[in-house]
């Protein structure tokens, strides 16, 4: 099966809605993840001898409380995004499809 097969047959017999809906999750996935990615600046947030600091591939640098807390978050952010486009795509195959009435 290849996977022009496999989405004809995930979507098939579902209204026109839900894969509209689908389309927008994966929109905002994809928005979410790349807001996230240039907040982040590529650095990691960590605590180092007590200080809050960001660590951007060996360079490290000082940061408030409130900054390590804002970076956290956006690492966060970067995964959470896409929870949502996995679980609708779960839920649509559990959706009641229609069926060709002969």
């Amino acid at each position: 099966m290849n996977l022009s097969e496999f989405y004809k047959m995930l979507f098939k017999g579902l209204p026109v809605i839900t894969v509209v809906l689908l389309a927008m999750c994966l929109v905002y996935a994809f928005i979410n993840f790349f807001s996230a990615l240039g907040s982040i600046g590529h650095g990691t947030p960590e605590i180092q001898d007590g200080m809050y600091v960001l660590n951007q591939k060996g360079s490290i640098s000082q940061i408030t409380e409130w900054e390590y807390h804002f970076f956290c978050s956006q690492q966060v952010r970067l995964f959470s995004g896409h929870w949502i486009f996995f679980y609708a795509l779960g839920i649509i195959g559990l959706l009641p499809r229609k069926t060709e009435q002969v």
